[in-house]
């Protein structure tokens, strides 16, 4: 009977191939939505007497945009938000940091 050796063979190669597939897929699914959680606020500028900036748009965070000089203070925090999509599941990368100098 040496056609059920082969068959066996198939079959492992399919299951061991859907297997693969279902990780691919399913992977991220559950690292974005059980184990990463949500993604933090935003964050936001507010308005400080020792930052030095051109026109309170800029101080306030608002449409003004944020040209000017800044000074770094003790808590500062700067960050970064991408909108990703990663096999098929769409996510928000964010990325701060606290270890900055200027």
């Amino acid at each position: 009977m040496p056609g059920i050796g082969l068959r066996h063979w198939k079959r492992r190669l399919v299951i061991g191939v859907l297997v693969a597939v279902a990780a691919v897929a399913g992977g991220p699914f559950v690292y974005i939505h059980f184990i990463e959680g949500s993604a933090p606020a935003p964050l936001a500028l507010s308005p400080s007497p020792s930052s030095t900036t051109q026109g309170s748009a800029a101080a306030s965070g608002t449409s003004g945009g944020t040209n000017g000089a800044w000074d770094v203070a003790r808590g500062s925090v700067v960050g970064y938000r991408v909108s990703e999509i990663l096999f098929g599941q769409s996510n928000t990368a964010v990325g701060r940091t606290s270890s900055i100098t200027g």
